[in-house]
């Protein structure tokens, strides 16, 4: 009897002895991104060098990179990660291997616009040497803050990836770009689906051939030269006809998204005037 005992005595030990690591474990990982996201903000490159494995895989949503990449964007201030609220945490452990998965509204700065938005982070650790090292590190965005389980107000991921992001002086802010098909030679068109951060709008510009703008997200402006500015929310179409100087893009303070299709495109590209000024910009507000 006593040897009964004692053997269940020794079981409840030892797996509350597991539990115990398990939980220090999950901890240190958690702490780790913690820190991670301070030295983010810091741009402590030095900190980040040593966490992050030399063939880690940063995906964001305008492309996927490596190690050397992301720790000169970081220090160039391309993406400045500024601060990063954490709402949601959970880690698993499998052999030398963390996985932790994180809600949180990320504030950060990018192309000189500060935007906030919430996203979904899954982080990879493996330890080497006694030590953890960050091997992957993804962003998926979501389109609200508190999670819906009721069918009529949960609202569905975006349709289109943003693409690629814009380096561009026809563009004023932060731009992306998802090509959707190639020029046809058959069809003269060409489509792309465009998404603008807050205050993000292309320069003044006319199609030869013409164009016709379908909204897919947000809220943003089309203003023809000499025209009043037209409001423009998902759902919304315009139609250009050719060679009108315009301009569209993004609200101050909301982001904006279109499908754009080039017409007659054997006639000529896009041909691109100056930027819209803020001055310009700050009308169209009023």
């Amino acid at each position: 009897m006593k040897t009964t005992v004692l053997g269940l005595l020794m079981i409840i030990l030892s797996a509350h002895w597991s539990f115990a690591q398990q939980s220090a474990v999950d901890q240190e990982i958690i702490t780790l991104s913690k820190n991670k996201w301070q030295w983010m903000a810091d741009k402590n490159v030095d900190a980040l060098k040593d966490l992050f494995h030399e063939k880690a895989v940063f995906v964001h949503m305008g492309g996927s990179w490596g190690t050397d990449r992301e720790l000169n964007i970081i220090e160039g201030g391309g993406i400045w990660y500024k601060k990063a609220d954490i709402h949601e945490v959970s880690v698993n452990i499998i052999d030398n291997t963390a996985i932790l998965v994180n809600r949180i509204d990320l504030l950060a700065e990018v192309g000189g616009n500060e935007v906030t938005n919430p996203f979904e982070v899954t982080e990879v650790y493996v330890k080497q040497n006694g030590s953890w090292k960050l091997t992957a590190l993804s962003f998926t965005r979501l389109l609200t803050r508190e999670r819906k389980t009721d069918e009529s107000t949960r609202q569905s991921e975006p349709v289109f990836p943003k693409g690629e992001l814009l380096s561009s002086n026809n563009f004023t802010g932060t731009v992306w770009l998802h090509m959707m098909g190639a020029e046809d030679s058959t069809l003269h068109a060409r489509f792309g689906h465009v998404s603008f951060e807050p205050k993000a709008r292309t320069n003044w510009h006319s199609h030869p051939g013409g164009q016709v703008l379908f909204i897919t997200e947000g809220k943003g402006y089309y203003q023809a030269k000499g025209q009043p500015a037209q409001l423009l929310r998902k759902g919304d179409h315009v139609e250009i006809p050719p060679n009108v100087i315009h301009w569209h893009g993004a609200g101050p303070n909301t982001e904006f998204a279109h499908i754009a299709i080039s017409l007659n495109t054997d006639e000529g590209g896009a041909v691109w005037k100056g930027p819209v000024t803020d001055e310009e910009y700050a009308e169209v507000d009023k």
